[in-house]
C-alpha cells in the first residue's frame, strides 16, 4: 500500500490475506473457508454413515492453525458433525505414535486435519500402523502435491482434500496446459515426480488475467508508472468470469478470487475429483 504496487499471491490460502492488504493486494489462491466447504460436503456424501469427527492438525503453522483451531470446528457443526475433540501437533513432528494414541482415545468415525504436507503423511501411516480406519478430510495445503496420495498409498486411500482445480478437467486449453506442464516438470530432477498440477494453473491464469487488463488498458513499456501500475490495480478489482483454465474467475471486495473449488479424493495413490 504504501508503494501503492499491485501484488497478488497465487498460493496464500489463509483467510484474510488479501483484506489486510487492500486496496493493492489480491490472492488468487482460494481462501480456506472458501475450499473446506465444499471438502466437507462430498466427505458427508462420500461417507454418510459418519457422525462423529475428530480434529488434529498443526498449531504452530501460521496457515493450519486457524483451522484447526476454530475454523474446523464451525464447519463440521454446521454440517452437522459432532466433533468429539481435537488433538494438535507441531510443524516438524516426526513421532506421531502419542498423537494417534490420543486420537484413539477419542474413539473418532472421522477424522478432519490440517497440517503441511510431510506431517500429514507421517501421520497417516501411524494411523495406519496402529489400525486407526477413520478415513480423513484435509485442508488445501495436503491437497497441493502428488507425494501425499503417492506415498501415502493405502494409508490415505478414500481421503478427501479440499482442493482448487481438477487437471483431468475436459476444456482443450486446460488438457494442453497440463501436457506442457507434464513434460516440462517431468524433464526437471529436481522437481518431485510425478508431476500433478495444483496450483500452477492458477498461477497461469493470474499472469493471464493481467496481461488482459494491461492490454485494454493500453499499458505498454513507455506508459507512466503509477499510472499502470494504478490499471492494473482497477483492472483486478473489478475482474469478472475471467475465462481462466480453473474456471471463471471473479475477485471479491476483500480481493480474494473464487471460482468453483474441486474437492479430491485419494484412489489408487492418486489424486481423482469427488464427485
Amino acid at each position: 500500500n504504501e508503494l501503492k504496487l499491485p501484488v497478488a499471491t497465487t498460493t496464500a490460502t489463509k483467510v484474510g490475506v488479501a483484506a489486510a492488504n487492500r486496496p493493492w493486494a489480491f490472492s488468487f489462491g482460494l481462501a480456506d473457508d472458501y475450499t473446506l466447504p465444499p471438502a466437507i460436503a462430498a466427505y458427508k456424501k462420500t461417507y454418510p454413515n459418519i457422525k462423529k469427527m475428530a480434529i488434529t492438525g498443526d498449531t504452530k503453522s501460521a496457515v493450519n492453525e486457524p483451522i484447526v483451531k476454530q475454523l474446523y470446528a464451525k464447519l463440521l457443526k454446521d454440517a452437522g458433525y459432532e466433533v468429539v475433540g481435537t488433538v494438535p501437533f507441531d510443524t516438524g513432528t516426526t513421532d506421531f505414535s502419542a498423537i494417534v494414541t490420543k486420537i484413539k482415545e477419542l474413539n473418532p468415525e472421522g477424522l478432519a486435519v490440517s497440517a503441511l504436507g510431510p506431517e500429514a503423511l507421517i501421520l497417516a501411516k501411524e494411523l495406519a500402523r496402529q489400525g486407526v480406519k477413520a478415513p480423513a478430510v484435509l485442508s488445501g495445503h495436503i491437497w497441493s502435491g502428488a507425494s501425499f496420495a503417492v506415498q501415502g498409498k493405502e494409508a490415505v486411500e478414500g481421503w478427501i482434500g479440499a482442493g482448487f482445480v481438477d487437471e483431468e478437467m475436459p476444456d482443450p486449453r486446460m488438457q494442453k496446459f497440463i501436457a506442457r506442464f507434464r513434460q516440462l516438470a517431468g524433464a526437471d530432477s529436481k522437481v518431485l515426480q510425478p508431476p500433478f498440477a495444483t496450483n500452477e494453473p492458477q498461477a497461469y491464469d493470474a499472469m493471464m488475467a493481467v496481461a488482459d487488463i494491461m492490454r485494454k488498458g493500453k499499458i505498454t513499456a513507455s506508459s507512466p508508472l503509477q499510472d499502470a501500475r494504478t490499471v492494473i490495480r482497477d483492472g483486478l478489482q473489478n475482474l469478472k468470469d475471467f475465462p481462466g483454465l480453473v474456471g471463471k474467475l471473479t475477485i471479491q471486495p476483500t480481493g480474494d478470487v473464487i471460482w468453483v473449488p474441486a474437492p479430491m479424493i485419494v484412489r489408487n495413490a492418486w489424486w481423482k475429483a469427488a464427485r
